[in-house]
């Protein structure tokens, strides 16, 4: 369960994943907990920035800035 100040983030992620809003709209904690919940699911850094509409120079900063390691495709295009 997320804290009381997160709501708002988690809220705002939810709209970026309708294609509400692009991942430049959110607050930099809220682009973090897009970018692990992605991650988390398998996704690698183009498909997270192509879902949030940022770059994947920026997904894989903010990957690697929260330790997690990068998902590499297989020859179907697939981790």
């Amino acid at each position: 369960m997320l804290p009381a100040d997160q709501h708002h983030d988690a809220e705002q992620v939810r709209r970026c994943l309708r294609g509400e809003l692009v991942g430049e709209e959110l607050t930099p904690r809220g682009r973090e907990i897009l970018v692990t919940s992605l991650h988390c699911a398998g996704w690698p850094d183009p498909r997270v920035a192509e879902i949030s509409r940022m770059s994947t120079y920026v997904v894989a900063l903010i990957r690697t800035r929260l330790g997690l390691p990068a998902h590499q495709f297989d020859a179907g295009g697939v981790r």
